[in-house]
């Protein structure tokens, strides 16, 4: 009898010595998402930055601030995306994750802000989260390594589809809103002939208004693009009177609920807007 005891007990404690898995916090949805498609089970990350709110010009607040406090770890795009969270990151006891990189070259050699839109770099960026998640919590490591390589085996077959798709038009010239898509357009082959502004935090200038003018006007694009949240005004106004199609964007997945199929599900919708509006206007 005491020796059953002794083993109920033994095998109460180890369970109560297991070591549970990372608290784990992010700063937009499509970093959740994918974060959340390598936990799987066994946990869910909390996130920062809410569907309405700008990355760009993010300011933390006390309840973000006491989550942040509470993580383990902190998955993040990094710096490039959103400065403001940088330094709150680093005085943090969390773990800091920054996925973007300069290998993803954007502006003067810099990271790309936007890279979350190939989803080449989101394949790598699984590799690395389930490093990470695998370093804090050894027991879970294989878990954290199977879910990692079945979702990049569903974004490879989800690129593969996208591809067949963009082959089929000759012409994939597009102008957009602001300057976040080239990691999206390089992907696929897409060429963005203009975008009205470098940055969504500045208005365009005249001359930037003037030149993508000339350029829908001389009917050389066949669609611009709009962006969720923000005002598509000037292009509208800048496109009147040509046969230019429409089609809003949403790289941040703002309008998806937010969860391990988000980040899917906003490369899969990009890819029908683009396609549905180059194929409607070549037909």
């Amino acid at each position: 009898m005491k020796l059953f005891v002794s083993l109920l007990v033994f095998a109460l404690t180890a369970g109560a010595a297991r070591a549970e898995p990372p608290r784990v916090i992010t700063d937009i949805a499509p970093v959740h998402a994918l974060v959340s498609q390598v936990m799987g089970d066994l946990g869910g990350p909390q996130i920062l930055i809410g569907p309405n709110a700008d990355p760009h010009h993010f300011q933390m607040k006390p309840s973000q601030a006491r989550a942040l406090s509470t993580a383990d770890i902190a998955i993040w795009v990094g710096p490039s995306l959103t400065p403001g969270l940088a330094g709150v990151i680093a005085d943090a006891d969390a773990t800091s994750v920054a996925l973007a990189s300069d290998d993803h070259a954007h502006d003067e050699g810099h990271a790309d802000p936007h890279a979350w839109l190939d989803p080449d770099a989101a394949i790598a960026w699984l590799d690395r989260i389930a490093e990470e998640l695998s370093g804090a919590d050894p027991e879970n490591a294989e878990t954290y390594m199977q879910n990692s390589r079945a979702a990049q085996d569903r974004l490879r077959a989800l690129s593969a589809k996208i591809d067949a798709r963009f082959a089929t038009l000759e012409d994939r010239q597009i102008v957009v809103l602001h300057d976040a898509y080239d990691a999206f357009a390089d992907r696929f082959g897409i060429t963005i002939a203009a975008a009205l502004t470098d940055s969504d935090a500045h208005s365009p200038s005249a001359a930037r208004v003037a030149d993508v003018d000339r350029l829908l006007k001389a009917g050389k694009i066949r669609c611009w693009f709009g962006e969720v949240g923000k005002s598509d005004a000037l292009l509208i106004a800048v496109s009147e009177g040509t046969e230019t199609r429409a089609g809003v964007l949403d790289p941040t997945g703002a309008q998806i609920p937010p969860g391990p199929a988000l980040y899917e599900t906003l490369i899969r919708q990009m890819a029908d807007t683009i396609h549905s509006c180059l194929a409607g206007a070549s037909g």
